[in-house]
């Protein structure tokens, strides 16, 4: 009887918990406050199963590209922060997590051999622009030595203040900028290789600026997974291992940035161009399901639902494209199809689709004698 009585309120402990939605709420806050509750006690991801070396009859690793574009992966770009739904997109989840050290298995290329540190990431996804201009008026706005100590009056350090202008200052200049100070009347002294320099605050904001990869810029994702032959079943099976968010490089924006500002001094007009997309970096998949249970992924037919980025993903609910495998083909074996199939787009979807044939060959073969 005891037993009995217990599973029913631990059943209807969690059916309470369940309900936590906009319906009950009595305020929006409230209502925030059991949501993020309810996110940072979601239930562990489902472990995978323990998969010996004999137990694998056949198997092939596929490096693949997710184009946001397409209808069917628009939900992997949804970003929204509302009341009654609160869908990141998958980049932005990614990002958060790495930078809160949630995800620690960060790394800069697919083989996972060289480790990001924060540093390295956000140097990945984030450049500092100082516009020529401000060079300029700083070189204008230098402090005679002998007058440094009276310039000084009135002034308060402000460098260790949290201020997005001064931040990207101490980013771009590094161990090179000393201190920065301030009066009441945002007049700035920036001390930079221990010389002193005048400048205005709506100069360092006009001028020094923050190139940073935003969700909106990430519309491209790349997965490496293994197929393989589970001889204990016969069946064809899929493990995610590695996940790479792809964004336009943002010391490539900067450069451009550069040239741009030099032609409008110039009075040529810049032409628009953007920048190559790059890996970002690349997360070992295991690492990073228990963040990706935690967060729901957007479904325009019911906002209510319950699917995790981690479901969608290990259920493969997303069209892909395959451009490399493990086939030995390609420049060094490399197996990139743009290797072997080179300038011809045409040629190289052909080439995926011929892979992804010969991956369901593999569970088919099974049944031929």
């Amino acid at each position: 009887m005891k037993k009995i009585v217990l599973n029913f309120l631990l059943l209807s402990s969690g059916f309470a918990f369940a309900q936590t939605n906009v319906l009950n709420a009595t305020s929006p806050e409230k209502f925030r406050e059991e949501r993020e509750a309810r996110k940072d006690s979601v239930a562990a991801p489902i472990k995978y199963g323990f998969i010996e070396d004999k137990d694998v009859l056949k198997s092939m690793v596929v490096w693949e590209i997710i184009d946001m574009n397409d209808k069917i992966n628009q939900p992997f770009y949804h970003n929204n922060d509302g009341l009654v739904s609160q869908n990141h997109s998958l980049y932005q989840i990614l990002i958060d997590a790495v930078t809160s050290g949630k995800i620690e298995e960060v790394y800069s290329d697919e083989n996972f051999t060289t480790r990001l540190t924060p540093e390295g990431i956000a140097a990945s996804t984030s450049a500092i622009n100082v516009d020529n201009y401000f060079v300029q008026l700083m070189n204008e706005g230098k402090i005679d030595d002998k007058a440094v100590t009276k310039s000084l009056k009135g002034y308060k350090s402000v460098i260790n203040e949290e201020d997005k202008s001064i931040n990207a200052l101490k980013g771009y200049y590094g161990a090179r900028l000393q201190d920065v100070y301030k009066d009441n009347k945002d007049n700035v002294i920036v001390k930079l290789d221990g010389s002193h320099f005048r400048v205005t605050q709506n100069d360092i904001v006009a001028n020094v600026d923050q190139i940073k990869t935003s969700t909106e810029n990430v519309k491209l994702l790349k997965i490496m997974g293994q197929w393989y032959i589970d001889k204990r079943d016969t069946q064809l099976k899929y493990r995610l291992l590695g996940l790479c968010a792809m964004g336009p490089d943002p010391n490539g924006a900067k450069a451009q940035a550069s040239i741009a500002s030099s032609q409008i001094e110039s009075g040529i007009t810049p032409e628009a161009a953007t920048p190559d997309s790059i890996d970002l970096f690349w997360i070992f998949y295991p690492d990073a399901r228990k963040v990706l249970t935690s967060n729901y992924i957007f479904n325009s037919k019911n906002t209510s639902s319950d699917i995790t980025f981690d479901d969608v993903l290990n259920a493969r609910r997303f069209s892909s494209i395959i451009y490399k495998s493990d086939n030995g083909q390609g420049r060094g074996g490399s197996g990139i199809i743009d290797d072997y199939v080179p300038e011809d787009a045409d040629g190289q979807l052909d080439e995926s689709d011929r892979i992804k044939a010969q991956i369901l060959q593999m569970e088919n073969d099974l049944w031929n004698y």
